[in-house]
């Protein structure tokens, strides 16, 4: 064995070279790419700790608790003092710190969640009578279990519940929900509920819990202090100590009511009785000092790599083989370090306050070469949690095979009701059962000699990496680049180019296997290389080969679901296409101004209502200086519904239903508060008008049986006259605008809007890829204009459009902008691409129209169009030019047509106004429609054909 010693230590020391060529490769590497791409990256904002360099803030989790984290922390230190205040004080145990937490959290929770910590409230009582009348009962168990996951399921499927379905008399507590949905937080509390009914149920038994026994294992309970495990099996689940109080206060207490860590109840009931011993104030202060350097970290790391803007951005598509693997392993390292702060800084304030947990992550995300292992170590209280009142119930190791199943596909329910999430499941039980084959069948090997334990250990080496590679596979399609994004993934890597790469890959991982196997043995003593230093402490050790390991395996971040990995956020067209989003994008929420809903409360009155009756709303920014007198009203986009059914559906979304709207937008592209960002408007008064009627404000109709009502054009004029109550009446200048969906009823409402000011009134619209076409499909037929029949036909519209269109034309024809624009009297300037991405998508090649699918990676992807498709699509930008060139004639038009693959191009920051914004002529956006409006020279620009515009920021879209 000396001899073989010997060689683990010369391996070991060619390891750690590789590894730092490795790194010091891939860091090279990011750098570069992050320099490289930075102007076309979304969600970047100004940096603070290097004010020269931006931050990457695109995650939308960590945005939101770096925004919040000084008010989160200014609240927790409020709590700690009144808590430990008045536990020294009153000298209270756990009846009084009950009562107290459970204040204290109840008013979090009210700035939380509003009125809706009603359901919280109602649902957490009938649990505990459930518990406590049906705790002794043999099937206890089983409804505990059926209660719980009813309202897990109920809770997503009704998104939350709205009070107005328990009458009319309750909706106007809809407009009081708080600022963050109490359906997600409550996952958690689902977790505690069923926490509180296990403990109790176990308490009413024989406990077997051998404690004496635990005491001479346990190095904490050998010093004379009390460990979690005591304190968890131990038992205060009883009749005398399970108060209602105590419960709820289990249930909210405000340091871990958010996201954990997860503990049970038993534990929480005995240090809210007695504070935890086991770590001393020191301690606890080094752990936050610990967590302030973590920080630190993450900031230095999001403001040199942009690892995860790649990914929001779409740009990874456009990389090399060996890029993509840098970047997706770096975003893999940037949440892993995100979800360390987030849990870190909660448990930091719980054992402030004298609540020990369990730390979620003990271990580094690199250290760990297998699914079994890695499960102990990443959310590892949740992993607790799952094995005390799931695996062991169910059979524990007996029924293993089986349970892994179960277990997994509760994991993914627990997180929301998505298939990506239990495909992801299921992919991971099929993972685990090898491994557990193989786990058992090396266990069962004894090695005789230092060769069968060399051949041993590369056999387990190769696995690891086979292990990770797969891992890699499943989690990348399923939170990362989807399913449709793997297949160019893989083509990549089996591509002449990538097929060294991804040789390279696989030996990385196998040489890190190796090294956690090292870890391993430094930690265990076990034939390990013997170069011990004073100068060398453990702690020094282990942060030296975590270090060492930052590359190694783009598995496991997403492996345990515990938050959505894809922080992606989307619009959905109607056959279910995404493409990233083009409205509130993620660069402008951390920039702009978020600006409240204000619901219109005189609406209902006059029947102007939503889809599904709910008032309707818009966002409104007051202007300032000297645009505090100038007015610009966006009204949102968002496609149509063109039948019962998916209007029915559509009244259950924020595009039918006010409820379900969001409550603060960000102010972006034209809406912007900005001079930097938006030169002409940037003080205006700016509104946006939000879309809920599915036929572009124009409707004017119901259908009872359905519980529809179509009142678009009721909702525009009780917006209007809202508005000229607010001081639009008086506006200088005023600007209507609108993109897609919003885009058309720009036009069809340009007059009306114009006909609400006095002469003396600067008065114009703007129509943004609202310039729809009648145009014919890949198939021969007219898929925009069957849509376009059901919405006119299903709303009613034949006597709302245009009476002069109507004289010549049928109602759907008068849907089309093309048989409006040169009959409207008020200036208009229509700004569209040539290759407008949603036309083609649902115009040009729809899936109805295309069977064999041969146009799916065209219409998803315009690099993948072959030169049949191009030319197909240069017809369409033809037609589009021959339509216009009417229109631009007359001097009070504008016109701004530019050969881009794109949709929506004024919402969005980088597109309207920044230094690589679509230009045509050299003359971006934005200042294209201030000259236009301001009359201060010529704004009809017409793009030359594909591909000769090099400034678009063209769409990809995820099937």
């Amino acid at each position: 064995m000396d001899r073989y010693a010997k060689w683990k230590q010369r391996e070991l020391l060619l390891i750690l070279f590789y590894a730092v060529a490795f790194y010091a490769y891939a860091l090279r590497i990011s750098l570069r790419l992050s320099h490289d791409h930075y102007l076309k990256l979304r969600g970047l904002a100004p940096g603070w700790l290097i004010p020269s360099r931006r931050n990457d803030v695109s995650d939308a989790q960590w945005r939101n608790f770096r925004g919040n984290l000084p008010i989160l922390s200014f609240v927790f230190a409020v709590f700690t003092v009144i808590a430990n205040g008045s536990r020294s004080l009153f000298k209270l145990k756990a009846k009084g710190m009950a009562i107290l937490w459970l204040s204290l959290s109840l008013v979090y929770l009210a700035y939380l969640h509003g009125a809706c910590v009603i359901y919280i409230l109602s649902i957490a009582t009938a649990n505990f009578l459930l518990v406590k009348v049906f705790a002794r009962k043999k099937l206890f168990p089983f409804m505990l279990w059926a209660f719980n996951l009813f309202f897990l399921l109920c809770n997503r499927i009704y998104e939350g519940y709205s009070f107005s379905i328990f009458g009319r008399q309750f909706e106007f507590l809809d407009s009081f929900r708080g600022t963050f949905r109490w359906h997600i937080c409550f996952n958690f509390v689902v977790l505690r509920m069923i926490s509180f009914g296990y403990d109790y149920h176990w308490g009413q038994l024989d406990s077997h819990f051998d404690q004496e026994k635990h005491v001479t294992r346990c190095s904490l309970c050998k010093l004379g202090k009390t460990c979690y495990v005591v304190r968890q099996e131990k038992g205060v689940a009883s009749d005398s100590s399970c108060s209602f109080t105590l419960y709820l206060c289990y249930l909210v207490y405000a340091p871990l009511y958010l996201a954990g860590p997860i503990i049970s109840f038993n534990a929480f009931a005995s240090q809210l009785d007695v504070p935890q011993n086991t770590h001393s104030v020191k301690d606890v202060a080094r752990y936050g000092l610990r967590w302030l350097f973590s920080f630190l970290l993450m900031e230095l790391m999001t403001q040199f790599f942009y690892y995860n803007a790649f990914v929001i951005s779409g740009l990874w598509r456009e990389l090399s083989p060996v890029e993509i693997f840098i970047v997706g392993y770096g975003v893999l390292n940037f949440m892993w370090l995100k979800f360390l702060l987030l849990w870190r800084y909660f448990r930091f304030w719980s054992l402030v306050n004298g609540i020990e947990t369990v730390e979620n992550m003990p271990n580094c995300i690199n250290n760990c070469y297998s699914l079994e292992t890695f499960w102990k170590t990443w959310h590892a209280s949740f992993n607790r949690w799952l094995i005390r009142y799931m695996y062991i119930p169910l059979g524990g190791s007996r029924r293993k095979f089986l349970n892994v199943w179960v277990v997994f596909t509760f994991v993914a329910v627990w997180h929301d009701l998505e298939w990506k999430l239990l495909s992801w499941a299921w992919l991971t039980c099929l993972f685990f059962m090898p491994e557990m084959l193989l786990k058992s069948a090396s266990n069962a090997i004894k090695v005789q000699s230092a060769f069968g334990e060399f051949l041993l250990r590369e056999l387990k080496a190769l696995s690891g990496a086979v292990t990770i590679t797969c891992l890699m596979m499943a989690n990348l399609a399923g939170y990362v680049i989807g399913p449709s994004g793997l297949s160019l993934f893989v083509s990549s890597f089996l591509s002449k180019e990538g097929l060294p790469v991804l040789g390279g890959v696989f030996f990385s991982f196998y040489v890190g296997t190796k090294l956690m196997f090292h870890i391993k043995d430094l930690r265990s003593g076990v034939h390990s290389p013997s170069f011990e230093t004073p100068c060398v402490s453990t702690e020094m050790k282990k942060l030296l080969l975590s270090l060492t390991l930052f590359g190694l395996t783009l598995l496991i971040l997403p492996v345990n679901g515990i938050m959505e990995f894809d922080e992606m956020e989307w619009f959905t067209s109607f056959n279910g296409t995404k493409v990233f989003k083009t409205e509130s994008d993620v660069y402008s929420e951390a920039k702009f101004p978020m600006v409240g809903l204000t619901l219109i409360q005189s609406a209902a009155a006059k029947g102007a209502v939503c889809l599904d009756g709910s008032l309707p709303g818009y966002h409104l920014h007051r202007g300032f200086g000297s645009g505090a007198k100038n007015w610009l009203v966006q009204l949102e986009g968002g496609g149509w519904c063109d039948t019962i059914r998916n209007c029915v559906y559509r009244k259950t979304s924020r595009r039918g239903s006010s409820k379900y709207m969001e409550k603060n937008m960000p102010f972006t592209g034209i809406l912007s508060d900005k001079a930097a960002e938006n030169p002409d408007f940037y003080n205006w008064n700016r509104v946006k008008v939000r879309y809920c009627d599915g036929g572009s404000f124009s409707g004017d109709s119901e259908n009872k049986a359905a519980k529809l009502q179509f009142r678009g054009k009721r909702i525009w004029l009780a917006a209007m006259e809202d508005l000229m109550a607010k001081g639009m009446r008086q506006a200088k200048q005023a600007l209507l605008s609108g993109c897609s969906a919003g885009g058309l009823a720009a036009i069809l409402r340009c007059d009306d809007f114009g006909d609400m000011f006095s002469p003396s009134t600067r008065v114009k619209c703007l129509s943004d890829a609202g310039f729809f076409l009648d145009a014919i499909d890949v198939s021969g037929g007219r898929s925009l204009r069957r849509l376009y029949a059901g919405v006119v036909k299903l709303q009613n519209l034949e006597t709302k459009l245009s009476k002069d269109c109507l004289n010549r034309l049928n109602p759907t024809s008068c849907f089309f902008p093309q048989n409006l624009i040169n009959q409207i009297k008020t200036p208009l300037f229509i700004l569209n691409a040539a290759y407008d991405s949603w036309q083609i998508q649902e115009s040009l090649a729809p899936k109805s129209a295309d069977p064999s699918g041969s146009w799916h990676d065209c219409r998803l992807d315009y690099t993948k169009c072959n030169a049949t498709q191009i030319q197909f699509l240069q017809g369409f930008r033809t037609r589009m030019v021959n339509l216009i060139k009417g229109f631009a004639k007359p001097s009070k038009n504008g016109v701004f047509l530019n050969s881009c693959f794109a949709h929506c191009q004024t919402e969005r920051h980088d597109t309207w106004y920044s230094q690589n914004s679509p230009a045509v002529n050299k003359k971006g956006i934005a200042v294209a429609v201030g000259d236009w409006y301001f009359e201060r020279g010529g704004a009809k620009l017409i793009d030359c054909a594909y591909p000769c515009d090099k400034t678009c920021h063209n769409l990809v879209f995820r099937g």
